[in-house]
């Protein structure tokens, strides 16, 4: 069995209960073993004996026991299933898989709201403040001073920037984002290189931190500005640009060679 479906398996009983099937036309949501229903999942309720002697099959879905908009079980079942609410299924609409909070509200899924259902809590200690920025050790580590007012990280997005010819460096996460939403669709060879350089200066800022905190490790800031700007440089030789006086110019700053414009 591949690695990835053991560890699937192995974290299966902490986030059944998460998921949590929207009817629609009930076509794709297992009656006895999904969740669509507050007496959910029907195996724990029921056993296989009992679903085959009703004439169904251990892999029956939720249309295939409601006729009419009334249950097509036993009356016998137990009443927690029997004085359940029969659901309303619409013809014409997929079925579709929610995430219920522990708060038992449901949401699209998104890796956040898993992580904050899932994720172990402890009391806050006391000596947290203390962790210093591992890049300067002048300040409390965050995010927001490792990227932007740490003096390490500041000369090397400074650095790059000046380099590359660039302004994305605006001393906050919003600042950046505001810049990069401009030439996030675009292919020019400009925005090309503003997305690396950012892409480029994050990823590294971010590796150093973690050396210098778990393997005692450390680069200085111009080596991790060469690293960056090679790195960029390295990816640009691997695209082409349509050819203009811009991109001409880009190549040219970047010591790039013409084969990469597109013949016009």
């Amino acid at each position: 069995m591949p690695w990835s479906w053991r560890k699937l398996l192995a974290i299966h009983p902490l986030v059944r209960n998460h998921f949590w099937h929207s009817l629609g036309n009930g076509q794709n949501t297992f009656a006895w073993h999904d969740t669509w229903a507050t007496c959910c999942p029907i195996i724990d309720i029921v056993t296989h004996r009992m679903i085959k002697e009703a004439g169904f099959e251990s892999h029956s879905k939720v249309v295939e026991i409601i006729e009419n908009g009334s249950w097509r079980l036993p009356s016998f079942w137990d009443n927690r299933i029997l004085n359940t609410n029969v659901p309303l299924l619409q013809e014409h609409m997929m079925d579709s898989i929610k995430w219920c909070t522990d708060a038992g509200v449901l949401h699209d899924f998104s890796v956040s709201l898993a992580w904050e259902d899932l994720r172990v809590r402890e009391p806050l200690v006391d000596w947290y403040h203390i962790l210093s920025c591992p890049l300067c050790s002048t300040q409390p580590d965050s995010h927001t001073h490792l990227f932007f007012d740490c003096p390490f990280s500041s000369r090397v997005w400074d650095e790059v920037n000046k380099i590359a010819g660039l302004s994305l460096y605006g001393g906050s996460w919003a600042d950046v984002l505001h810049d990069l939403k401009k030439i996030a669709r675009k292919n020019f060879v400009h925005s090309v290189v503003s997305k690396l350089i950012l892409a480029g200066a994050v990823y590294n800022i971010w590796q150093e931190r973690n050396n210098r905190l778990f393997n005692q490790s450390k680069r200085s800031e111009d080596k991790l500005i060469q690293i960056i700007v090679s790195t960029t440089r390295l990816k640009l030789m691997t695209l082409r640009f349509k050819n203009n006086s811009r991109t001409e110019a880009a190549l040219s700053h970047w010591k790039l060679p013409s084969s990469l414009l597109i013949p016009t």
